[in-house]
């Protein structure tokens, strides 16, 4: 075991104050055990307030640190001449009384000037003592947490063991406690703990879910089937839809969408597969296998459902504007005066005007797109969409530069 400089202290005051040493050597004189007294108050001290200007520092609050740097120089070369003194003592060599006096004084002084230090710095080491004892306390919770978890995982069913957010979960759990081998301070020991607590939380979590996931991953199957028979009756919705879009518009407001029959259809397709491979992983009891597959098929679906909402969207959006081909337009100028005023009022028309000026010919040019043989609402829409985004984008730009 390790002598340290305060064991040899605390050995030569058995000595002094009755007792046997470890080295079973006569006592020092009086001034050689007031300076091993000086130097053991002054050593309880140090350690005291070095681990909490360490912390402190770990915290973010450097600046105890900084005015701790001078007072530490200072008391190790008090110990620095402690020792000196002890090692020609055991040595046989007993110095002059006066140099034990000097450096009692010295440790006595260094002791006042950390006592003051400590006074000064109180609410930093305070708080700094805080968040070392939270990490502990935090520490040890998780400790506790993930000895539970550990159990719970050691104990579980051998049917639900080999399930994957088991088996995930116990590898989480085991690389967060890990991260107790890097624990270098009150944030890391934080920082530690939080992850421990989180995976000891999602190993519970597993081991309790297990034993219902072979119902979940039959309930979630069953749901997606009926889902799967909807969007497949959706899917043949859009040939009427499209064809609607064809009698009512030209070609080129539809030109994108020519596709979305063929996409639904295979999203389709590629769902029923994966619900095909869902109810095999059930009955080879890996339910987990079942529900990745079901999601996947819904993910499949949803696609599936996108592309015949987008035809009949498309549908209702141009029958809209046919029936009122102002409105939009109406709106998008109503806009571009706000914007006109807003860069008056804000004494930015030098640098916006000639911009807010142009989009009332964008204004005019997409109203020419109605103004064909066969207009093309799409591309109108599409346009003043277009204008009626840059606008936000100036008025913002207006704003900002007013209130920078």
């Amino acid at each position: 075991m390790t002598t340290t400089i305060t064991d040899v202290a605390r050995n030569r005051t058995r000595r002094i104050f009755g007792g046997r040493g470890d080295d079973d050597l006569t006592g020092p004189s009086p001034a050689a055990a007031a300076m091993t007294q000086a130097f053991l108050a002054a050593d309880g001290l140090f350690t005291e307030i070095d681990v909490d200007v360490a912390t402190a520092s770990e915290v973010g609050r450097g600046e105890p640190a900084r005015r701790w740097g001078p007072i530490r120089d200072r008391y190790a070369a008090a110990t620095d001449q402690y020792m000196q003194l002890i090692r020609s003592d055991e040595a046989g060599r007993r110095p002059n009384p006066a140099a034990y006096d000097a450096c009692t004084r010295l440790l006595t002084d260094t002791n006042a000037l950390m006592q003051r230090f400590a006074r000064e710095n109180r609410n930093e080491l305070i708080a700094a003592r805080g968040a070392r004892f939270e990490a502990e306390r935090s520490l040890h919770d998780a400790r506790v947490s993930a000895a539970r978890a550990a159990e719970a995982l050691a104990t579980v069913d051998a049917r639900y063991a080999v399930y994957p957010s088991v088996t995930g979960a116990a590898d989480a759990l085991e690389r967060a406690l890990g991260l107790l081998e890097t624990t270098l301070g009150a944030p890391d020991g934080a920082a530690a703990a939080a992850e421990i607590m989180r995976a000891a939380d999602a190993a519970q979590a597993a081991v309790d879910a297990a034993p219902g996931r072979d119902t979940e991953a039959r309930n979630a199957l069953s749901s997606a089937r009926t889902r799967l028979a909807a969007a497949r009756t959706r899917t043949d919705l859009i040939a009427p839809i499209r064809s609607a879009l064809l009698r009512e518009f030209s070609a080129t407001c539809s030109t994108d969408l020519i596709d979305n029959d063929r996409v639904a259809a295979d999203r389709a397709a590629a769902a029923e597969q994966l619900l095909d491979d869902a109810q095999a992983a059930i009955l080879r009891s890996e339910p987990e296998s079942a529900l990745a597959c079901v999601t996947t098929a819904r993910e499949a679906l949803r696609t599936a459902d996108d592309a015949v909402d987008a035809v009949r969207e498309r549908l209702e959006l141009l029958r809209g504007i046919k029936s009122d081909p102002t409105a939009a337009e109406k709106r998008v100028r109503f806009r571009l005066r706000d914007a006109q005023q807003l860069a008056m009022q804000r004494g930015t028309v030098i640098e916006w005007g000639s911009v807010l000026d142009a989009q009332s010919d964008r204004i005019d040019r997409a109203r020419g797109l109605l103004d064909r043989v066969h207009p093309d609402f799409w591309g109108y829409h599409q346009a003043l969409t277009a204008i009626d985004g840059d606008l936000t984008r100036v008025i913002d730009r207006v704003r900002g530069r007013a209130s920078s």
